[in-house]
């Protein structure tokens, strides 16, 4: 997203809110979750995103 302009930014904002967001709204599209790590456990977690062999996001807990 950095290198487009406003006008894209705005185009592409528009069709995530009228075509993404009410598939998420309504559970059928969920992430995929690879791994959670508490905060206190960032590290670990950077070193997770650093690796290619994961598939899913990382979640930071604050608990």
């Amino acid at each position: 997203m950095r290198g487009r302009n406003l006008e894209e930014k705005r185009e592409i904002a528009e069709q995530l809110k009228e075509k993404v967001w009410p598939a998420l709204e309504k559970g059928h599209c969920k992430p995929l979750i690879y791994a959670t790590y508490p905060i206190k456990e960032i590290a670990k977690a950077h070193e997770c995103l650093d690796t290619a062999s994961r598939i899913g996001k990382v979640v930071i807990t604050l608990s």
